[in-house]
C-alpha cells in the first residue's frame, strides 16, 4: 500500500502444480491505479489439453500485489486458490474466495531448512515466505 493509503493492485494467475501445466505461463490482471476496492474483470482463457482438464487436483492461484512506483517489485498483498473439482461444481456460478496470508510458524520443517547452510533454493522459499506472513 502507498503512502498515502491507496493501493496499485493487480492479480497474477498461476496454474499448479506448474510440473502438470509446463507450456502455461501466468497471466496478469491490469493494474488499478490508486483503488483500495478494485473490481477484476478480466477473462482468460487457458489452452489446455484434455489431460490437464481432467486434473481435479490441480489448482489455480491468484496472487494479489501491489505494483510499486517504477515497476521493479511489487508487494505482496494476499493469496487465495480453488481447485479445479470446485470451478465445475461451481460452473456458472459466481465464485467468492477469501483471500488470505500464510504464516510463518515455528515448525520443525521450516527449522531445518533454515539449517541448511548453502542450499540457496531453500533461502529463497524461507525469503518469500517471510514476507508473505504477518509475523
Amino acid at each position: 500500500m502507498d503512502k498515502n493509503g491507496l493501493c496499485d493492485s493487480f492479480v497474477k494467475v498461476y496454474m499448479f502444480p506448474t510440473g502438470r501445466f509446463t507450456g502455461i505461463a501466468a497471466v496478469k490482471t491490469a493494474v488499478h491505479n490508486k483503488n483500495c476496492f478494485p473490481l477484476y474483470d478480466e477473462t482468460f482463457r487457458f489452452n489446455l489439453n484434455a489431460e490437464q482438464r481432467q486434473m481435479k487436483d490441480s489448482l489455480i492461484f491468484f496472487t494479489i500485489k501491489d505494483k510499486d512506483l517504477f515497476g521493479m517489485t511489487s508487494q505482496y498483498i494476499a493469496e487465495c486458490y480453488i481447485t479445479f473439482a470446485d470451478i465445475t461444481a461451481y460452473e456458472g456460478e459466481q465464485i467468492v474466495m477469501n483471500l488470505c496470508r500464510p504464516e510463518y510458524s515455528d515448525s520443525l520443517a521450516l527449522r531445518a531448512l533454515e539449517y541448511r547452510q548453502g542450499d540457496k533454493q531453500a533461502k529463497d522459499f524461507l525469503k518469500k515466505l517471510k514476507n508473505k506472513s504477518y509475523n
